[in-house]
Parts: structure tokens; sequence; C-alpha cells
């Protein structure tokens, strides 16, 4: 199979996605025809072989026509379900892989004692950052959020390449909770936003420091022409001749000065615009498991409570279960003196003592 450039591979993927048919005349060239659009259009991807198709329109980096393909495709997806169906739930030693992942207290076991499929909502936010100073940049950034637990998690890009995702849903099981959708957007704008601090530090230090080189460049370009007037008027006034002329352009000079710093000063801030731009939903199957501790510690005749926590088929672990007492994610138990399952964390585990 030929090699493809990213622009004609985005041309491919963009026809099939808008219902369009695309035509390759000669290498680089394409004919392109959409749906509601009469007029066939041509396009080049090839600088040099526009001189043969002076009609075409030219598609690259930062075209207006790569513009609007870009835009007119981002409305094609804004929001899309899919289904990853290809898990494998029945996992060889399952309950020694769950004994493996979370810690317990010493004398304590668990048995699994039932297993069951449920279809886990996960959402993909696409966000759009503009930041706009002396420069303007744009920047896309994802988020994913677990709907069940209302996490972030990082491997939901991976599961878009190759062909894992379908539009429908093959096995037959049902939904698992979910938090309601703006709870999941209000989480990843917040995950988003610790990432976003940093970048527009690091940008913004940028800017400064290229501001910063402008005004000692317009500082010293009018330092020498000032210099340069005063010299002259010297000249002038040992000749005897009028300085009514150097005095205005002197104050002029001073003006255009003051004017260009103050441009370049209002080009060292830097702003920047969040937007979402698409979402995606993703139902990924997941084992939620019901299971019993038991105490094995001697003379101990304590009654434990049962636990439900989740066996992940894509990352093949047990998900951190939310500490009943202070919500925090964790694999390592205790237990109170009234045996209630808690975290070990601060808080918590003065409770256990």
């Amino acid at each position: 199979m030929p090699w493809k450039s990213p622009i004609e591979e985005f041309l491919m993927h963009y026809t099939l996605a808008a219902g369009g048919e695309s035509e390759e005349v000669e290498p680089q060239v394409y004919d392109l025809l959409l749906p509601g659009v009469e007029k066939t259009m041509r396009l080049v991807l090839d600088a040099e072989a526009l001189a043969e198709h002076p009609q075409a329109e030219f598609l690259t980096f930062g075209s207006a026509v790569l513009d609007r393909m870009l835009a007119s495709g981002r409305d094609l997806g804004r929001n899309a379900s899919v289904f990853v169906n290809d898990v494998h739930l029945t996992p060889y030693g399952l309950e020694q892989h769950v004994r493996r992942d979370i810690v317990l207290p010493e004398g304590i076991a668990l048995r699994v004692v039932s297993a069951r499929p449920l279809y886990v909502a996960h959402t993909l936010f696409c966000f759009e950052v503009t930041y706009m100073s002396d420069t303007k940049e744009q920047a896309m950034y994802t988020v994913g959020i677990d709907r069940y637990y209302g996490r972030q998690i990082r491997y939901l890009h991976m599961l878009l390449d190759g062909n894992r995702c379908t539009e429908s849903r093959h096995l037959s099981c049902p939904d698992a909770a979910a938090i309601a959708l703006p709870r999941a957007y209000v989480l990843a704008r917040d995950r988003l936003m610790r990432t976003l601090g940093p970048d527009a530090n690091k940008r913004l230090t940028e800017v400064r420091r290229r501001l910063e080189g402008d005004r000692q460049r317009m500082s010293t370009y009018y330092r020498d022409m000032r210099d340069d007037l005063l010299s002259r008027q010297e000249k002038s006034r040992l000749k005897g001749e009028e300085q009514e002329s150097f005095s205005m352009r002197l104050a002029a000079l001073g003006r255009e000065e003051s004017l260009r710093l103050d441009e370049a000063e209002n080009k060292g801030t830097l702003h920047a615009q969040l937007q979402l731009t698409n979402v995606l939903h993703i139902a990924i199957p997941r084992l939620f498991l019901r299971v019993r501790l038991l105490d094995n510690r001697p003379d101990s005749v304590a009654s434990l409570p049962e636990l439900q926590c989740t066996w992940d088929p894509i990352t093949e672990k047990t998900d951190a279960l939310d500490c009943p007492s202070c919500g925090t994610p964790t694999l390592a138990l205790t237990l109170t003196k009234r045996n209630a399952v808690v975290c070990p964390g601060n808080s918590c585990a003065r409770s256990a003592r």
C-alpha cells in the first residue's frame, strides 16, 4: 500500500465520514464531491502541481479549505457513542488476581462470591484551548472520565486505535449506574485546569521573554534616533539655524516611542479560551464482584461485611475501592474496632485503633 501523507489520510477519512466521494486524478491531486454540493472541488496537496491546476484549492496546513474541513469534520462527530465488546470476562484465576491486588489486614482473607458483567459508561471530553498574546496558538486536550466511579482514566484514547470500538452492543448485559453527564464534564474540566495552569505559566514566561527582547530593541532604536537628532540639533545650533523643528521632531519621537512600548506591553498578556469541541461516550463491560471477607484471626468470631469491587478487563486489574468512610480510592483496607472496612488514611486509621 503506497504511503500517504497525514493530510491525504485526513482527506480520505473526512470524505468517508461526510458521505462524499473522492477520486485521485493524479498523484497529490484529488476531485472531491460532497453531499449537497453540485460542483466538484479539485484539491491539490503538492504546491508544485498548482501550476498545472490553477483553479484548484491548495490543501495544506493553515489553508482556509483545510480549516473548513476540520470545522465540518468536528461538527459531524460532536457527540457520538460506541461500544467496546472484545474483552475477556472470564479471566483465569480471578480470585487470585483480586487477592493479589487488594491489601487486607493480617488474618483477613477474601473470597469472590459472584461476578456479574455490566457495561460501564466512560466519556471522553475533547477540549480546544486557544492561547492569544502576540501570537495565536491552539492546543487539543482529551480527558476521559469513568462515570461509575467518577474518576479520570488515561487509557480511553488508546481504545480508538484499531477496530476495538463498534457502534452496536454485542453483549447481553445491562448498564451500570453512572454519574450525570454535567457532573462528569465538571470533573473533566477541573482535571484539565490542573494541566492548563503550568502550561499557561510556561507560555506566559515565553511571551514575557519575547516582550523584554522587543522592548530592548525598541528602546535601543529610539535612543539611537534621539541621539542622532540631538547631534544634528547641536550642529544646527552652532551654525545659528532655527531649533524649533528639532524640538517638534524630538517630541514626536518621544510620543511614538511611548505608543510602541504600550502596544508591546499589551501584547505581553496571555489570554486563554477553553472550548468543549467533542464528546465521545464509550461503554465497556466490567466485572462487578461480590467479595466476602473471611476472619481467620485466632479466637475471633467477628462478622465482617461484604464488599463490592470491580475487575477491569482492559487493564486486567482490580479497580481501587472508594473508602466507605472518607471516599478516597484505595486498594489497601483495614478494620475499625467495630469491624467496619476503611482505608489506612490518617483520619480513618485513627478510628481503626
